[in-house]
């Protein structure tokens, strides 16, 4: 058992050199020598994980098919929707320069989790389109949003949509980077 034979959806090296593999099966963490697998068993809340992040405090964060899990080196605390969170798979998940919580989903939008209480933005309030499929935040802490349909930039009041009519060869916005003098870049499916 282990990340060899199942897909991999995610790869990260955390800040001690450890290689994390999110997978159909949970997680798996190689330390270099032995690999450590998670599961529903030791408490992540599904077995599908799409996504993680690493926090600037050292906790994991892993998105799933039915929910986020935090795993803080010992133990899991899990958020469902029942809890606040949106609904849908977890595509994509962003610490931003305040710590804030970003998490994409993929028919709930976005929301926010600032340790106490989620925040949302979805289609009705702000968003172009549900499915979030990327993120980032540019120097200027303004958060970019890959959608369904096209990208969108949050400037932490108002919401830009840029679909093809303002240039995108595509409306399906996949990636997006920021390079060293500022330019924002969206990689299109």
């Amino acid at each position: 058992q282990g990340f060899f034979n199942m897909g991999i959806n995610q790869i990260h090296e955390d800040r001690f050199g450890n290689i994390w593999f999110c997978s159909r099966d949970g997680v798996d963490k190689f330390d270099g020598k032995y690999i450590t697998h998670y599961s529903t068993k030791e408490g992540l809340v599904n077995g599908l994980v799409f996504c993680m992040l690493e926090d600037k405090k050292g906790n994991f964060w892993f998105g799933t098919e039915k929910g986020l899990s935090k795993f803080d080196g010992k133990r899991f605390t899990n958020y469902l929707v029942d809890q606040g969170l949106n609904e849908g798979a977890i595509y994509y998940l962003l610490e931003d320069h305040s710590g804030k919580l970003w998490i994409g989903t993929n028919t709930g939008g976005v929301c926010t989790f600032d340790g106490v209480s989620f925040t949302h933005f979805d289609v009705a309030n702000s968003l172009s389109h549900p499915m979030v499929l990327g993120m980032i935040e540019d120097k200027n802490n303004d958060i970019w949003f890959c959608t369904g349909k096209g990208v969108n930039r949050y400037d932490g009041k108002y919401f830009t949509w840029y679909t093809t009519e303002q240039g995108l060869s595509n409306n399906i916005a996949k990636n997006v980077v920021e390079d060293l003098a500022g330019n924002i870049w969206v990689g299109t499916i």
